[in-house]
C-alpha cells in the first residue's frame, strides 16, 4: 500500500487554487553555479503560471543535475522549486526539503539551507523538493533525520540552490513584483483620475473628459512663461491640457509619488480662479477640495 500526503501549491492566503491556474509558457534559463572555486552552467525548465482572475503569476522551475565527480563521487538528483507572489501556507512546506529514496530527511528547510543573503520575506514564497537519484548517502548523518554539512555531496546542493536563488529566482522575482505593483499603482490612478474628471464635469456644468499632460521643449522654458496659466481647459474633446513644464509647476513634479494628487490641486485651483468673483472663487476652490480629498 503507498501512502503518499501531496503538496497542494498554490498555497496562499488568496484562496487561489490549483484549478484556477494555467501554464502560461514555458522557456529554459541559465544560472552560473558556483561551489568554491568550482563554476558550472546549469539549465532549467521554467513554467509560467497565470492565476484566472488575477494579475498575480506564479513559477515553477525543474530542476535537474548530474556530475559523475563530486569529490570523487557522482551526484544526480532533480525536482522542483515553485515561487509565488505570497507567502505559502502552511508554514511547514516553506523552503527546501531533501529526499533519500523518495524519504524526507527531516523538515523543509526554510532557511534554504543557510542562505547567504537578504531577501526579506521572499524565502517564504518559495516551496522545493529535491529528489536524490544517486550520491548523498554518505552525508546522511547517523540519526537519518539531519545532514552533515561539510559533506561535498551537501556543499553542492547547498551550492546549487543558493546559486539558483540568488541569480534568477529572487532578482526576476524582484522585477516582477516591482511591474506588478506599478500597473495596479497605474490601474487605482486612473480610476481616481477618472472619477475625478467626471466629478468635476458635473460640478462646473461642463463636460470634461480626460487630463493631458504637457511637456514643452526647455529651449520654451522661459520665465515670460511665469504669467501664463499652466492649464487650459479649453482643450479639444473635453481635455484638460497641464503643463507639467511650466516654471510654477515644474518643481511641483520633483516627486512622482505625489503627482496624481499635485495635478488635481492645480486643476482645482486654475479653475475656481475662473470665476468672477471672489466668493465664488473660494466656494469652487472648496467644493472641488471636497470632492478630491473624499476620493482620498
Amino acid at each position: 500500500m503507498e501512502l503518499s500526503s501531496p503538496v497542494a501549491l498554490p498555497s496562499d492566503r488568496g484562496g487561489n487554487t490549483a484549478k484556477q491556474c494555467k501554464l502560461a509558457e514555458k522557456k529554459r534559463q541559465e544560472f552560473k553555479l558556483e561551489d568554491g572555486s568550482y563554476k558550472e552552467t546549469i539549465s532549467v525548465l521554467q513554467h509560467r503560471v497565470a492565476v484566472k482572475g488575477s494579475d498575480e503569476q506564479f513559477n515553477l522551475y525543474e530542476l535537474k543535475y548530474s556530475n559523475s565527480n563530486v569529490a570523487g563521487m557522482p551526484l544526480e538528483f532533480k525536482g522542483y522549486l515553485f515561487q509565488q507572489t505570497g507567502r505559502l501556507y502552511p508554514r511547514d512546506i516553506q523552503g527546501v526539503l531533501i529526499r533519500l529514496s523518495n524519504v524526507a530527511i527531516g523538515k523543509y528547510d526554510n532557511g534554504m539551507m543557510t542562505y547567504p543573503y537578504a531577501e526579506g520575506p521572499r524565502y517564504a514564497m518559495v516551496s522545493s523538493e529535491l529528489f536524490i537519484l544517486r550520491g548523498f548517502d554518505d552525508a546522511l548523518n547517523i540519526d537519518r533525520d539531519s545532514f552533515n554539512e561539510l559533506h561535498p555531496h551537501y556543499m553542492r546542493v547547498q551550492a546549487f540552490m543558493h546559486s539558483l536563488l540568488h541569480g534568477l529566482i529572487f532578482p526576476e522575482t524582484w522585477g516582477e513584483e516591482k511591474l506588478r505593483n506599478k500597473q495596479r499603482r497605474d490601474r487605482v490612478a486612473e480610476r481616481s483620475e477618472s472619477k475625478f474628471v467626471e466629478g468635476l464635469s458635473k460640478t462646473i456644468g461642463k463636460p470634461l473628459r480626460s487630463i493631458q499632460r504637457v511637456e514643452r521643449p526647455k529651449h520654451e522654458q522661459t520665465l515670460e512663461r511665469r504669467s501664463e496659466p499652466p492649464v487650459d481647459f479649453g482643450g479639444s474633446k473635453g481635455q484638460i491640457e497641464i503643463d507639467r513644464s511650466h516654471p510654477l509647476l515644474s518643481p511641483l513634479f520633483r516627486r512622482k509619488k505625489f503627482a496624481p494628487l499635485i495635478e488635481k490641486l492645480v486643476v482645482a485651483f486654475e479653475r475656481s480662479n475662473k470665476e468672477p468673483t471672489e466668493l465664488k472663487r473660494r466656494e469652487l476652490f472648496y467644493e472641488i477640495l471636497i470632492q478630491i480629498f473624499s476620493e482620498e
